[in-house]
């Protein structure tokens, strides 16, 4: 399965995700951002640098945790 890293607090979506078989990992800020397929974080805007590095990132706010993880399987798939 892919390799997701989620951005803390968001431990519901980490949870979900392993759930589903991903290999998921916690990060607190962009310099602590692992290297992964896709990334969730609480807002894409201290994230945009890592769209030039291919790195899909899906963003939670307002979202559902079946909504975040659905996006990223359609990123991962």
């Amino acid at each position: 399965m892919a390799k997701i890293a989620v951005e803390e607090p968001l431990t519901d979506i980490k949870q979900a995700l392993e759930e589903k078989g991903h290999n998921v990992e916690m990060f607190r800020n962009e310099e602590d951002l692992p290297s992964c397929d896709c990334c969730v974080a609480r807002g894409t805007e201290d994230l945009a640098d890592n769209q030039l590095n291919n790195v899909p990132v899906v963003d939670a706010t307002a979202r559902s945790v079946n909504d975040v993880v659905s996006k990223v399987e359609n990123i991962v798939k």
